[in-house]
């Protein structure tokens, strides 16, 4: 008769061996595209919204209106995704100055 090895997290061996590293990775990637989703969302309803200007008003000011939920989710869901750089960093980056501060001023920001 043959051994079987059984895993004990099957998640784990479905991805490759390293769940830890694809979650990861999943949260330093929430902080490479929270930027550009910050500025095509705002972009978006600056370009559609009658009466804004872009050489006159901040983009904050497209929280103001109706519409202006939009914007407010915007802000939220950009902030969450910096919070999960901020994770992602101290989840990546070995004990020390770099892997105690990066993470926490990245959250700062968010």
């Amino acid at each position: 008769m043959s051994e079987q090895t059984i895993t004990a997290d099957p998640v784990a061996t479905e991805h490759g061996g390293n769940c830890e590293q694809s979650i990861t990775r999943t949260l330093l990637a929430y902080g490479v595209i929270a930027g550009p989703v910050y500025v095509l969302v705002s972009l978006a309803q600056a370009l559609t919204r009658a009466g804004f200007d872009l050489t006159r008003h901040p983009w904050s000011r497209l929280s103001n209106g109706g519409p202006g939920w939009i914007q407010i989710t915007n802000f939220v869901a950009t902030g969450l995704m910096t919070v999960a750089l901020a994770v992602g960093l101290r989840r990546a980056l070995r004990p020390g100055r770099g892997g105690t501060w990066a993470p926490r001023w990245s959250a700062r920001t968010g």
